[in-house]
């Protein structure tokens, strides 16, 4: 089985593959023009004739766990939402032989602007072979009406210096291939931080305690949110929401899929800015996903989460919700913009018996179709 780093960054591989396909060395360039050869990175570099695509069912659903398992040090969410997932995107698939070799959900969002990508997976002995760059054209030219950008979300496992330089690399990347143009961009950077806990040990911190200020966030409530420029730009500075590892753009339409899942909830508490508007400090949204590893916690937050009193009352109120629903084992991250001090954050979540595991940088990219 692969380590943790190497299983972390599947999804990583699978966008450096995109735009390195195919791409010969230097080397290869220099025989190549001194024959007078025409340079062609499009062409894969390896043989993979009776390679075919599809959209997946529900029948698909034990070859699509055949193609990788033990994902992400067993924290992989598709064996046990895969049904559920399939209600609201497309899955996509390649085969030869009649054998999947690469799988991936898909869905329009952003008002028809944009294709989400995610649960990208390709069977390891077929890594490195331009596959999932065949089949993500597959699912765009499936899906593509009116959009004008892929978009997907990765996390790099390196130190901080090594991210930055790999973010240059990666995500600004400006290409002039022979037959095509490649043009990545970024969305967002965040920090992702993981924590690690036991059942028993959260319940054991979550005693008596007086009850909530917040608030529940509804659909009707993030409808008028979104209309509110300044409460926007102060909780989603990038103009784009986060939730559940998904980047949406500010719109209507999409707010139905972000509370997609009877576990995932949001909160708010309101207060009252100089112009006399309700504006939220910080919103809250949280989701479990039953895994091998044990239940993995995604908790989102946005806005001020320098407050120790809000940001233990949101904590606090999301994980009161849902450990009953929990295995014993459990798995947390948060994503928080990528500059803000985490110190009140990780205390706070310290005092409730969770252990650091990593503090990484997430990266939100959009590739123009």
């Amino acid at each position: 089985m692969k380590s943790t780093v190497e299983e972390k960054n599947v999804g990583k591989s699978m966008a450096e593959e995109e735009i390195n396909r195919g791409k010969p060395s230097a080397d290869d360039i220099n025989l190549r023009k001194s024959k007078g050869e025409e340079i062609n990175f499009e062409e894969p570099t390896s043989d993979l004739a009776g390679l075919t695509f599809r959209t997946t069912t529900a029948e698909d659903y034990d070859d699509v766990i055949s193609v990788r398992r033990h994902l992400y040090d067993g924290t992989d969410y598709i064996p046990y939402r895969y049904y559920e997932l399939l209600e609201h995107n497309t899955g996509f698939a390649g085969f030869i032989d009649c054998t999947m070799v690469c799988f991936m959900f898909a869905a329009v969002i952003d008002d028809g602007r944009s294709i989400h990508i995610q649960s990208i997976r390709v069977r390891e002995e077929y890594e490195g072979r331009g596959i999932y760059s065949r089949l993500r054209t597959f699912c765009l030219k499936k899906l593509n009406t009116t959009a004008r950008k892929s978009v997907y979300v990765i996390e790099s496992p390196t130190s901080n210096d090594q991210l930055i330089k790999k973010s240059v690399n990666l995500v600004f990347i400006r290409r002039s291939y022979t037959r095509n143009r490649i043009t990545e961009s970024l969305l967002f950077l965040k920090r992702s931080l993981k924590f690690e806990s036991t059942k028993g040990t959260l319940r054991s911190m979550l005693g008596p305690r007086h009850a909530s200020s917040l608030e529940k966030v509804d659909v009707h409530y993030l409808v008028d949110l979104f209309r509110d420029k300044s409460a926007t730009q102060y909780l989603f500075p990038e103009n784009i929401i986060v939730v559940y590892w998904i980047p949406y753009e500010l719109v209507p339409s999409n707010i139905g899929r972000m509370f997609m899942g009877t576990k995932m909830l949001s909160s708010v508490t309101p207060i009252q800015d100089p112009n006399s508007k309700t504006v939220p400090p910080m919103i809250s949204a949280i989701t479990v996903d039953q895994c091998e590893a044990g239940s993995v916690i995604k908790l989102d937050l946005f806005g001020d989460i320098s407050n120790e009193e809000i940001i233990t009352d949101h904590i606090y109120t999301q994980l009161e919700r849902v450990v009953d629903t929990c295995s014993e084992i459990l798995i947390l991250y948060i994503d928080v913009q990528q500059h803000v001090n985490t110190d009140t954050l990780q205390h706070v979540l310290s005092n409730m018996g969770w252990k650091m595991v990593y503090d990484d940088v997430m990266y939100g990219l959009e590739k123009y179709i």
